[in-house]
């Protein structure tokens, strides 16, 4: 299978085979992501808008929650990225995530109107539902 094999309005697809930076870099410029994760492409839709608000957040599709939310999460963690922020823009549920050892904690959560404040890695303010607003 190859991206081409793959609607790019499906969810995420895992390419078979063993994938290299340097085939990452050859990927062409389609609109959609290519990723490794050990070793392994994964291609997903282009992102809309809303995915482009927050470059350090993760945003929930239904095609993507479980890589979003395992494998992605899992990879992080393993390169030591501290912290974690998922996104679901049909629940308005932002949950923020620090990481301890190979896993995360939720540190902080807001649903709709409800805000979350949080210091690290810089002070930020979060309300979901303004995050729709776009």
């Amino acid at each position: 299978m190859t991206a081409d094999d793959a609607d790019i309005h499906d969810a995420p697809i895992w390419l078979p085979g063993e994938w290299t930076v340097d085939d990452l870099e050859s990927t062409p410029d389609d609109g959609r992501r290519y990723e490794l994760f050990d070793g392994k492409m994964v291609v997903s839709p282009a992102p809309i808008n809303l995915h482009q608000l927050a470059l350090r957040a993760i945003f929930l599709s239904k095609g993507s929650r479980k890589l979003d939310l395992e494998v992605k999460a899992q990879a992080y963690a393993t390169n030591g990225v501290d912290l974690y922020w998922t996104f679901d823009p049909r629940k308005r549920h932002v949950v923020a995530r620090r990481r301890h050892g190979l896993a995360y904690v939720e540190i902080a959560t807001a649903s709709g109107g409800q805000r979350v404040r949080l210091d690290e890695p810089f002070p930020v303010e979060i309300c979901p539902a303004e995050l729709v607003r776009v």
